[in-house]
Order: structure tokens, then C-alpha cells, then sequence
């Protein structure tokens, strides 16, 4: 039987947050566009010169920092988690850390598991606890809400198992529907999680030992999005890669609800008003930020040039925000993951390489967004 143990002491990437990793720069120098709207950017490399790699996911606290986590190229399987509050300039990253797998909470929550003398350890911030746990393999895949840490565990010979973290407890459920892999997860609401599994692509709401529904998808699950809105019912955004997707991006923006789906046709290509170039390709990562509206990542990788876009779910229409491309800065066999938060005052954030990109849509925008202060 598995045997799970409870480590004494608190410990978690909160403390590394604080200031247990690399001092924290004093700011981030942000490059302001020649006209608005217009994209400014910024390269996370003064935070730490050494690092070379890309930011893989995005998330926006309820105090407005932004988080993101960072994967580094030049040490193999190891992530740092990096906070900005823009109102102050703070900046703090975690010390790097040989991760197996993470999660990235939309309201900033974060979860690492690690390798550390024989045992999977799972640090949760939000809770500021680690549990570790004996003879477990790799999860293959993690989600992160404000109470909970999920684990989706492959025990082998098509065995999955799933690990609920609260508090200091520790639950472990069979997964006797997941017959290929899993590769996306993001939480749902009573206590429950999706999950997207490859071979066969299907997307399942699973909550408290159960599996609820399954949607088929016409592709592979390139992501999941759930709600940056307040929503008391299961939904979630799958982001696919149907016919005709463009390699490495997704084409369909599928919304799933507990009793109905609809999906929108990403088309293949697109103009960007304000430029008369136009570009192909498919879509990246996406952030549901309102019921009715998702925000996208669009890139051409011919010309390497990353778009942002506006999703209508209700009217299945793609809007290409104005002046919104941009060159990213990636570095050789670096994937195109470019993962997108949008703000309530209208600057969308976009993960590039080492570094952030920012859709402002005016220069009171922007002055609105650094100079908020955090609520007390």
C-alpha cells in the first residue's frame, strides 16, 4: 500500500518567494510602444542573468501580481516561479528546482512536485505545506485550486490513480477511466478537477472519486482554461488541435459545460488591423476571462510572429486585437508556448521566451495597471 508521510515543519515555495532564492531585482525595465495601442516588453533575464528558458504559464493574483513560471533550458527539468507586483516593482523568484511536474493556479496558487532522496514531494503555496509520499511514479499531470493540489498518477500497466492534497490530508482515488495519458488538468468547482487525456482525446469532469461526464474532442488537447470569472458551475475551455491545425498550435476553442459543449472554428489565417501582412498559423494558449469571451495567443511560425486575439464564444467569431504582433524572443529548440493573462484594466500579458510582452491598450492603462496598489 502506498504510504504517505507528512513532513514536519512548513516548507513551500512561499518562503522562496519571500526571498529564500535570488535577491529580488529592484524593477523591470518595460519598454513603452512608439503609439498606442501598441505592444511594450520586458526580458526577465536581469532576475537571473544565468537562466536561459521560456515562461510556460501565466497567472494573475487577486492583489494583481503576476506570476510565472519559468522552465530552464540549460538545466535540464528544472522551473523557477517568478513574482512581479507591478505597483511596487517587487520581483521575486523561487531558487530553481529540479521539478517533475507543476501547476500554476489561475489566482497565482502554485503546486511543484520534486524528487528528494527517494521521495515525491508536493509543495502547495497556497497552503504553505509539503507532503511527500513513498514509491510513487511521476504525475503525469497537475492542477492547483484554492484549497486543493490534484495528481493525476500513472502506476503502471494502465493504472491511474488520483492524489487530492488538503491541508495535511491526503486522499488517493482509482482512475478506471483513463485508458491513454493525461495531459492537461485545471480545477472545477466542488472540489472537483478535468481532465484532458490523450488516446483517446476526450476531456472528463472528475469530483470526489467519480467521473462525471466525457467529451470527445476532434483532436489532440493542447490545453485547458478554466473560468478567470466567478462561476459557481463546472466549464472549461479546451483548447484542440483538429484537421488541418497548423503544427504545434490548435485550430478549435471547445467550451464544456456539464451538460452541453459548443466549439469554434479558429480560422488559418488572419490579418492583424493596423498591419497588412497576412498571417498563418493556429493558436497557442488561451485565458477565459469573461462567460462570453477568451482571450488567444495566434502564432506564424514562418515568420515567427505572435498575434493576440479575442474569441467570441457566443457568436464563434475570432477578433485580432490592433496592433497587437510582435517578433517573441525564443531561443534555439525552445517550444512556441506563449501563454496570455488578460487585466482589468486592458493590458494583456503575454509569456515570450525569457521575457513578457504587453498589449496596452492606452497609456492610462498602463498607468492604471503599475500604479494600482495591492488591496490591504
Amino acid at each position: 500500500m502506498t504510504k504517505w508521510v507528512k513532513r514536519l515543519g512548513i516548507v513551500g515555495l512561499l518562503g522562496a518567494l519571500a526571498g529564500c532564492g535570488t535577491p529580488p531585482a529592484p524593477t523591470l525595465s518595460v519598454r513603452m510602444p512608439p503609439a498606442y495601442p501598441g505592444i511594450a516588453a520586458t526580458s526577465l533575464q536581469p532576475i537571473s542573468p544565468e537562466l536561459e528558458g521560456y515562461v510556460g504559464r501565466l497567472a494573475l493574483t487577486p492583489t494583481g501580481t503576476i506570476r510565472a513560471e519559468a522552465f530552464w533550458s540549460n538545466v535540464p527539468g528544472a522551473l523557477t516561479m517568478i513574482s512581479w507586483q507591478p505597483s511596487s516593482g517587487a520581483v521575486r523568484q523561487t531558487a530553481y528546482d529540479a521539478a517533475s511536474a507543476s501547476a500554476l493556479g489561475i489566482k497565482g496558487q502554485t503546486a511543484v512536485e520534486h524528487k528528494s532522496a527517494g521521495l515525491d514531494e508536493f509543495s502547495d503555496v497556497s497552503g504553505q505545506q509539503t507532503l511527500s509520499v513513498h514509491g510513487l511514479l511521476t504525475p503525469a499531470a497537475m492542477a492547483v485550486s484554492a484549497s486543493r493540489v490534484y495528481a493525476a498518477l500513472p502506476m503502471g500497466h494502465q493504472r491511474w490513480e488520483m492524489a487530492v492534497t488538503y491541508g495535511q490530508q491526503v486522499s488517493l482515488y482509482p482512475l478506471p477511466s483513463i485508458t491513454g495519458q493525461v495531459v492537461a488538468m485545471q480545477p472545477a468547482p466542488g472540489d472537483g478537477v478535468w481532465l484532458a487525456e490523450d488516446h483517446p482525446n476526450v476531456v472528463m469532469l472528475w469530483q470526489k472519486g467519480r467521473v462525471l461526464t466525457q467529451t470527445s474532442a476532434d483532436g489532440p488537447i493542447v490545453a485547458l482554461s478554466s473560468p478567470q470569472f466567478s462561476s459557481s458551475t463546472p466549464q472549461v475551455l479546451a483548447l484542440i488541435a483538429g484537421p488541418g491545425a497548423f503544427p504545434q498550435t490548435a485550430n478549435q476553442v471547445m467550451k464544456i459545460g456539464a451538460h452541453d459543449t459548443s466549439v469554434t472554428i479558429i480560422p488559418s489565417s488572419w490579418a492583424v488591423p493596423g498591419n497588412s501582412q497576412l498571417f498563418a498559423g493556429g493558436v497557442s494558449r488561451l485565458a477565459w476571462v469573461t462567460p462570453h469571451e477568451a482571450v488567444v495567443t495566434l502564432w506564424d511560425a514562418g515568420v515567427n510572429q505572435v498575434a493576440i486575439g479575442r474569441v467570441n464564444l457566443a457568436r464563434d467569431v475570432l477578433d485580432v486585437v490592433p496592433s497587437s504582433n510582435f517578433s517573441p524572443v525564443l531561443l534555439y529548440g525552445q517550444p512556441p508556448i506563449f501563454p496570455v493573462i488578460s487585466t482589468p484594466s486592458g493590458v494583456i500579458v503575454v509569456g515570450q521566451g525569457y521575457g513578457l510582452a504587453f498589449y496596452l491598450p492606452s497609456a492610462d492603462a498602463w498607468t492604471k495597471f503599475i500604479k494600482t496598489p495591492a488591496p490591504a
